[in-house]
């Protein structure tokens, strides 16, 4: 009798201490997904920065290229011709970056989650290609349209992405190299190609996600994931510059004292060569950004020269190319300048894409004619309508002078040329915004 006794106290007890669900009529916040009923989710990629916008402008092998404007139609057909590629690899460090997607082994997706194997039609190692979608100028779609998703074994399997941008060159698999570690892809430097890449990282507007969530711990360890895709946590990439830009202007000089301009009357600088590292190893996709960072390993590469062209759009508005020519222009109140390059340059149209070295150096040609010459209707050159007196070659070197041992990648600089007729021509050079960098003065003596 006393043991029923006690059993009937230990319930009473129980029942005491169960925990009150009374309704206070406090509102209670909960988590936008629950852990337990987590949702499959397709993979959406985004291009930019932080507000949406990417801060580059570039030439490429296609073409001018410029922000997500569409400010001419040469933009907007460049863009519509990019063709950019994925990977996406297990952050686990025993990964095997040259495990495929379509091996038999992974087919839980363990080592690789995208590339080129996923495509239906021309399967290939290389990364599944995407297009920027044009309504958005944010967004980037996968070029088969299909829909990819995360691990659906795993909803926590964190994964890394990569994003890289060949240009105009094929990506073909005798070109790709899979290894454990790194993936690159050998290139070829034309002067006219621009080579980008990006790995994803979580943005500040994400972190602020991941700040809010009483999973914080667990979803900034997945990112990116089925889990922290259900928290709208995708990958987004801010594409970086592998080779260093070069553009020109070209200044009228002349005699200041006798406030001659015929010094540099009828001369035309119809074209200029760079000697560049000319191929390389890009890295595409690495599991240590330290101790092999994304960009192009020129270490082994042999060196030639490119020759600036400018590309613009036909009748039909196919992508063509013309070299690029260019000539000084005197306008009125120009002898009032002391420097050349207080006055009023003339943009060559194009620019360089080259290897970041030390220095480079740039062969002209520089051509006189005894008549004016009249700009041609297309590709910006000039078409003489004198006879040539002379042709002379001029070559010069400039190096960065303001503490910078070599011309970097993802930066852009504009060399600014003074014609004072004949062979004498001197050098300005100066950093623009399409990296960081201070000025850059070279000694205008030749």
């Amino acid at each position: 009798m006393m043991r029923y006794l006690i059993n009937i106290l230990i319930l009473l007890l129980l029942v005491g201490c169960k925990k009150d669900t009374t309704y206070t009529g406090e509102v209670v916040e909960e988590e936008p997904f629950d852990p337990v009923i987590i949702k499959p989710m397709p993979i959406l990629l985004n291009m930019g920065d932080n507000a949406g916008g990417v801060e580059y402008n570039n030439t490429k092998g296609f073409g001018g290229f410029n922000q997500f404007t569409s400010d001419t139609p040469l933009d907007t057909v460049v863009w519509q011709n990019s063709i950019f590629h994925v990977y996406s690899f297990s952050k686990n460090e025993n990964a095997d970056y040259s495990v495929k997607w379509s091996d038999e082994q992974d087919s839980a997706n363990r080592m690789c989650l995208v590339d080129g194997t996923m495509n239906t039609e021309n399967p290939s190692i290389g990364g599944k290609p995407v297009r920027l979608n044009m309504s958005d100028w944010s967004t980037l779609d996968w070029l088969d349209n299909s829909f990819v998703y995360y691990n659906l074994h795993d909803y926590k399997a964190a994964y890394d992405f990569f994003l890289y941008y060949l240009d105009d060159i094929k990506n073909t698999d005798n070109i790709i190299h899979r290894e454990k570690d790194r993936v690159y892809v050998d290139v070829d430097v034309d002067g006219t190609r621009d080579f980008m890449g990006a790995k994803a990282e979580v943005t500040e507007r994400q972190m602020a996600i991941v700040d809010k969530s009483k999973y914080s711990e667990e979803l900034l360890e997945s990112c990116f994931s089925t889990f922290s895709a259900n928290y709208m946590i995708n990958p987004n990439f801010v594409l970086k510059h592998y080779l260093t830009k070069i553009r020109f202007e070209i200044y009228p000089g002349g005699n200041l004292e006798n406030k001659d301009k015929s010094e540099c009357y009828g001369i035309i600088l119809d074209s200029i060569y760079a000697t560049t590292k000319i191929n390389g190893k890009m890295i595409v996709a690495t599991k240590d950004t330290v101790a092999c960072p994304l960009g192009i390993d020129f270490s082994e590469s042999r060196s030639s020269r490119v020759i600036l062209k400018n590309k613009y759009l036909d009748a039909e508005r196919n992508i063509v190319d013309s070299l690029s020519y260019g000539k000084p222009v005197y306008r009125e109140g120009d002898e009032m300048f002391s420097s050349p390059y207080d006055r009023l340059g003339v943009k060559l149209d194009g620019c360089f894409f080259l290897a970041p070295q030390e220095s480079y150096r740039f062969d002209m040609r520089i051509s006189g004619l005894t008549d004016r010459e009249t700009e041609s209707g297309t590709a910006g050159g000039y078409t003489p309508s004198g006879t040539e007196t002379m042709t002379e070659k001029v070559n010069l070197t400039i190096t960065p002078e303001d503490g910078s041992s070599m011309f970097e990648a993802g930066k852009a600089y504009v060399v600014r040329l003074a014609v004072f007729g004949g062979v004498e021509i001197g050098v300005d050079v100066d950093v623009e915004p399409w990296g960081k960098g201070g000025e850059i003065v070279i000694d205008p003596d030749i």
